[in-house]
């Protein structure tokens, strides 16, 4: 199948995984909006730093100053 795994990264952090088996992501400015195979859905802020489709892996990078 095609979905990913969302993680969040930040400096020197590592990668948090925030979300599992997402099938849809739509950025909308520093807003990203995700939703998983069973219809669960999450907004976090930030941008997406890479996108690693042989792993199914998306990578958001949270900006400083956001919440």
């Amino acid at each position: 199948m095609c979905e990913a795994n969302v993680y969040m990264v930040g400096q020197g952090q590592g990668e948090e995984l925030i979300m599992e088996d997402v099938l849809y992501v739509k950025v909308n400015g520093a807003e990203i909006s995700l939703s998983t195979i069973m219809g669960d859905s999450k907004t976090v802020l930030g941008h997406v730093k890479e996108i690693d489709l042989e792993n199914h892996k998306v990578f958001i990078e949270k900006e400083s100053g956001l919440d």
